[in-house]
């Protein structure tokens, strides 16, 4: 080959690389993007709090600006702006119960399962039947035809909100850390409030959704973790299920470790399920929502300050409920959010008594 032709060919060559480089740095940006897609979701959420917090005594646009050195639109009523819009995205509320060290137990649930976001009316169909339609056939005969038997699901969605009250000289002097703050406070209590209903037996009523556990006849152990996995995950199978995930308590969850070889499926934890206790769920017969956050703070309130049997302030026979509290008098910010969470599943299985 001549000098001409050889300068070509490696021409050629440089310009393939340069475009198999190119090719590598997208797929590489994109990888990174949807890695931290959760973390500014996360974001997304507690700076809505945060910006709520102060916009008491100053401009939200103000407050963006100053803590955060980024040029605010020129209405913080703009809902097309995340920090600053009246509802937070169904994706900004997954993003910050997935993060911090304990996630909530429903959040990654969803992500096996079916998310329907803020589509509450829908009924989500699933196939009744365990038979196949169809069968080997001798050419030139007719196929077979079976009627497929369909039910549905409708996820119960209902209203969950955290309202806590602390003093103005706790938000002034956390300032530098505020958004540490709220975000463990928030997670913290909207995690409690709905894991703690979603694996407990408790049926459904105009407050909250019925727990997964609820109707469920508990599978006999077999006295090893093992066994019991199996004994669940058979149960499961025979049930219609296409696939399972477990769910236990952090110290029954170390006990997978100790298994002979990896378990084959998803293991989830959470402090809220009962001790020596696992659960087994098919995901695909699993629906639920995580949306509609709305965060308001505000210091011109009175509270009842009651935590497990809240009442109005004065009811209609004229009670005055106690103790509480005016929000301005005692120089105390109250905070709320609240959010729509709720889930429905066809296939469940659990056995008590799982030593880890």
């Amino acid at each position: 080959m001549d000098l001409e032709g050889q300068i070509h060919t490696l021409s050629r060559r440089l310009e393939e690389n340069q475009n198999l480089a190119i090719s590598l740095d997208r797929r590489m940006r994109g990888l990174v993007r949807q890695q931290h897609e959760p973390d500014a979701a996360r974001q997304r959420f507690v700076r809505h709090a945060v910006l709520r917090m102060f916009g008491e005594d100053a401009d939200p646009a103000d407050v963006w600006r100053q803590r955060y050195g980024a040029k605010g639109a020129s209405s913080p009523a703009l809902v097309s702006v995340p920090e600053w819009a009246g509802v937070l995205s169904a994706e900004d509320v997954m993003g910050f119960l997935l993060g911090g060290q304990s996630p909530s137990l429903l959040a990654r649930l969803l992500t096996y399962g079916m998310n329907i976001g803020n589509d509450w009316t829908l009924k989500v169909p699933y196939r009744s039947d365990s038979d196949f339609c169809g069968d080997w056939i001798v050419e030139g005969e007719p196929a077979p035809v079976e009627a497929i038997s369909l039910a549905s699901i409708m996820p119960i969605i209902r209203k969950v909100v955290s309202l806590s009250t602390f003093s103005r000289d706790l938000r002034k002097h956390s300032n530098p850390q505020i958004e540490r703050l709220l975000d463990g406070m928030l997670r913290r209590d909207i995690n409690g409030i709905v894991d703690k209903a979603l694996v407990d037996d408790q049926p459904s009523s105009i407050k909250r959704p019925a727990g997964l556990l609820n109707g469920v006849t508990t599978t006999p152990g077999t006295g090893s973790l093992l066994g019991d996995l199996q004994a669940l995950a058979g149960a499961v199978m025979d049930n219609g299920g296409s696939g399972v995930v477990f769910m236990t308590g952090p110290v029954t969850a170390l006990g997978f470790a100790a298994l002979p070889g990896a378990v084959p499926y998803t293991v989830l934890d959470s402090p809220h399920i009962a001790p020596n206790r696992v659960i087994a769920i098919d995901p695909q017969g699993f629906v639920g929502s995580l949306s509609g956050a709305v965060i308001d703070t505000t210091e011109a309130a009175v509270v009842h300050e009651e935590n497990s049997a809240p009442a109005p302030i004065v009811d209609g026979a004229g009670v005055v409920a106690k103790p509480v509290r005016s929000l301005w008098q005692t120089a105390t910010v109250g905070m709320r959010c609240a959010l729509d969470a709720g889930w429905a599943a066809r296939n469940v299985q659990y056995t008590d008594g799982t030593m880890p």
